[in-house]
């Protein structure tokens, strides 16, 4: 077998001495990675927004269908109200808004007095008549109902709103008569200003 001569052999082991090199610094390299560099995660961080849905306990039909009024003359009903979904925050308000009318409804609204109370307990209609001192006319109450804001604190929470009404006795002048008016009762729920949410 032939011999390397010494020329040859310092060749060779001149040129295997950058290979060496190259693979010493990798394992350096990876050394100093391991030894100053780490990782840690905080995983699923997630978002998944809400709804606001509301709904009573008569939908379809008025509370009130009083025809051939006369002063004096007055109802009381209750309606539950549902907050069905909600989201942080959210308030209902109860309004009022006129739906239609014959003739002139300005006079018969003055003349009509509405009350509306939120009762703690089980709502139960009334045995007389309120005093029109202890609600305001219809035009007011559709101006601004002054019903207490409410502010469910969790879906399906409820609450009973018994409303009054009465023709106001006084109003007996002709001025009164063959008047209608009409008014949809209405609970707008908002959804308040945003807040911080630390689950």
């Amino acid at each position: 077998m032939a011999r390397m001569s010494n020329r040859t052999a310092r060749i060779v082991k001149w040129s295997a001495l950058p290979a060496a090199l190259i693979v010493s610094g990798l394992l350096v390299s990876q050394a100093s990675y391991s030894a100053f560099s780490a990782t840690t995660t905080n995983p699923t961080n997630s978002w998944n927004s809400g709804a606001i849905a509301l709904s009573n306990s008569s939908p379809a039909t008025a509370l009130f269908t009083a025809t051939n009024i006369k002063p004096g003359d007055w109802g009381s009903k209750c309606i539950t109200v549902t907050a069905d979904k909600i989201v942080s925050g959210t308030t209902v308000k109860m309004q009022a808004k006129t739906a239609a009318a014959v003739g002139s409804k300005a006079e018969l609204n003055d003349a009509l007095f509405v009350k509306v109370t939120t009762p703690a307990v089980a709502c139960a209609v009334s045995t007389a008549p309120i005093a029109t001192t202890a609600g305001v006319t219809l035009t007011s109450f559709i101006a601004t109902s002054g019903v207490p804001v409410w502010t469910p604190t969790a879906a399906a929470e409820t609450k009973s709103y018994l409303i009054d009404w009465v023709f106001d006795p006084t109003a007996t002048s002709a001025a009164f008569a063959t008047k209608s008016s009409s008014i949809d009762f209405i609970w707008t729920a908002d959804q308040g200003a945003g807040s911080q949410i630390n689950p």
